[in-house]
């Protein structure tokens, strides 16, 4: 008995090629719609840069978004920020990238420069995938921008070579003019008779002035030989080195202090140097001494004067500034909204679409099958009257749908909705009658109850994955954007979200209106050509 239900039920299957055929082609379909639909790479996405500094550190960071794979510039403007935003709320361009007027200036000041990006968040991916693409804008910008930081303190490593230098050049003159003025004072203490005691302790000052000369000299030649050993750990430093970071301020602070000794020495130096000039000229030594002492004085006052000028002006080395020279911040334009709120128009869309195709398809295939059309047919009632009453009927089934999905969405899981809900129900409302036209289509060319149930989700879900409920159409392949205008949820989708997250009136959606308009007359002209084959 088994094996004739088997053989039964098997030659019945097989006998119905649509089934066999829809069976064969339905994985195809699914499997290529779902796989082409998600195939799209987050990349290239719209970008305005409004770059109100236009200096070279905000250049650098227009390189860095040009450079991005996320990012497209489409537009390059120096103010305009308040339309560039509009642009971003009207999605016509995904992101605006602003750089304000100061940027350069706060970075040469050692202090981190703001840029900010206003992002479209009516699209939770493009929102999310943006924020996360900032670091990637600055990976690029602060190369270039840790080369001139670099160079800026090489630069000023230089000039304060130089400047230390020309000291140990002067303190180079004064031990030559010590070593003469020691022989000066050997000849003065041969001419002065009876004044030898003076004559020795006035050289005994000069010799700790000669020592103190050398002192500051040798000093000077240490902190020469530090910015020689610093520079090429700064040059080969990044941003995220902080350990090496906090090595080379330290050894800044170092040569630092090392300075203001060497200027502490110098006044001690002026003050020995003021004692030998009062002690010769008590003695009355030659002119000679005379005119060396005060060549001495002369040179250890430039040398005081240089040595006051030298501040090392390393605060771009500044942990906190050169771990994050560049700081960036991300807004929503509208806002921020969750993954529910960005998918719910998608879902709610496919909810109403498919029970507005699924319960008139598969009334009428019934009544085909039951031969209640052609009762229907042989009764005084008219053929449009019988179409109409079946469209009202699963019109007003649908809304009843419509609405309990929509208010249970509202109230279990606090469906953003920021725009007006009669604008929400009226695209539903149309979505809807877009729906049953369609299924009213299908029950014209689908002759079992078996078809009926294949073929509906062979239209729904490819409709439903083409519909950008998922993914937005600049991210999708070309081809599958261009066939994701064939399904009518693609236009209810998009007007929901128009209405539920930018909180956009319905006159800005006369696109979708319009679109799903032209779904439920085809679709209802196409259904009453092939009615008169229906009945018979």
């Amino acid at each position: 008995m088994l094996f004739k239900v088997i053989q039964k039920e098997s030659k019945q299957l097989f006998s119905d090629k649509m089934i066999l055929f829809i069976a064969i082609i339905q994985p195809i379909i699914l499997i290529f719609v779902f796989g082409s639909s998600f195939q799209g790479s987050i990349e290239n996405i719209s970008t305005i840069v409004v770059d109100e500094d236009q200096t070279t550190f905000s250049g650098y960071i227009v390189v860095g978004v040009n450079q991005s794979d996320f990012f497209e510039t489409v537009s390059i403007k120096h103010d305009e920020l308040n339309q560039s935003i509009q642009m971003v709320n009207e999605s016509i361009v995904r992101a605006v990238v602003h750089i304000p007027k100061g940027f350069g200036s706060k970075l040469n000041s050692s202090e981190a420069g703001e840029i900010k990006i206003y992002i479209d968040s009516s699209d939770y991916i493009i929102f999310n995938t943006l924020s996360a693409a900032q670091a990637d804008i600055l990976r690029i910008a602060l190369e270039n921008i840790t080369r001139d930081i670099v160079g800026d303190i090489q630069t000023e490593k230089e000039q304060k070579s130089i400047q230390i230098d020309e000291i140990k050049e002067l303190f180079r003159q004064l031990q030559k003019e010590s070593t003469f003025l020691e022989a000066d004072l050997i000849k003065s203490k041969e001419e002065i008779e009876g004044q030898t005691e003076d004559i020795d302790e006035l050289d005994e000052k000069l010799n700790s002035i000669k020592e103190a000369i050398n002192g500051q000299l040798e000093s000077l030649n240490n902190i020469t030989d530090a910015l020689d050993d610093i520079i090429p750990l700064v040059q080969s430093i990044n941003t995220t080195e902080q350990q090496k970071i906090s090595t080379i301020v330290s050894g800044l602070q170092t040569i630092q202090s090392s300075l203001d000794q060497i200027k502490a020495g110098m006044s001690d130096l002026s003050r020995q140097l003021e004692d030998v000039k009062l002690a010769s000229g008590s003695l009355g030594v030659s002119g000679d001494v005379e005119d060396r002492l005060r060549n001495m004085d002369s040179l250890l006052n430039k040398a005081d004067t240089l040595s006051k000028s030298i501040n090392l002006d390393f605060n771009k080395l500044d942990k906190g500034f050169f771990a994050q020279p560049v700081i960036t911040s991300a807004e929503g334009v509208h806002g921020d909204i969750k993954y529910f709120d960005y998918l719910s128009a998608g879902i709610i869309s496919l909810v109403v679409f498919f029970v507005g195709v699924i319960v008139p398809a598969l009334n009428v295939i019934v009544e085909k099958r039951n031969n209640t059309l052609y009762r229907l047919s042989t009764t005084p009632a008219r053929g449009s009257s019988i179409f109409v009453g079946k469209f009202i009927v699963f019109l007003f089934f649908g809304l009843i749908e419509t609405a309990y999905t929509l208010l249970l969405s509202v109230f279990w899981y606090d469906l953003r909705i920021s725009g007006s809900l009669t604008d929400a129900l009226i695209v539903l409302f149309l979505l809807t009658c877009s729906a049953v036209a369609i299924g009213l289509l299908l029950s014209s060319v689908v002759k079992t109850l078996q078809q009926g149930l294949l073929i509906v989700p062979l239209i729904v879900i490819p409709a439903f994955l083409l519909s950008q409920t998922f993914f937005p159409g600049d991210i999708m392949p070309e081809l599958m954007n261009k066939l994701s205008y064939m399904s009518p949820l693609t236009f209810s989708t998009h007007a929901l979200r128009e209405i539920m997250i930018k909180g956009n009136p319905l006159n800005y959606q006369s696109i979708d209106i319009i679109a799903l308009g032209a779904f439920t007359l085809v679709s209802l002209i196409l259904f009453i050509i092939s009615y008169r084959r229906i009945k018979y």
